[in-house]
């Protein structure tokens, strides 16, 4: 499998892949990070780092180095906020309007 491309946070379908989103294994490279024991398992993308997502996947307590090009976004999953980004989103707005 190829994991070549322009913008080295795209999914396996070239889709961006930001941070926070879920992703599903869809790829196997034991020197990529990625297992067949994970095939087909649904994560969160916790971060980024050199060219690798770190993903920690559904019932697991760590997290997992892997390339972008190995997993797919969830397109029915990548829309729904993170667990409190409303409160963020209002502490931000508050700080703005007191400057």
């Amino acid at each position: 499998m190829s994991c070549q491309s322009t913008d080295r946070w795209r999914d396996a379908q070239g889709r961006h892949i930001p941070v926070g989103s879920r992703v599903e294994q869809v790829g196997l490279g034991a020197r990529w990070g990625a297992r067949r024991s994970r095939l087909f398992q649904r994560g969160v993308v916790l971060g980024r780092r050199r060219a690798r997502l770190l993903v920690r996947f559904d019932g697991e307590l760590g997290w997992v180095s892997l390339r972008p090009c190995l997993v797919r976004m969830l397109a029915d999953e990548a829309a729904t906020p993170l667990p409190g980004i409303q409160r963020v989103t209002a502490v931000l707005e508050e700080l703005r309007t007191r400057s």
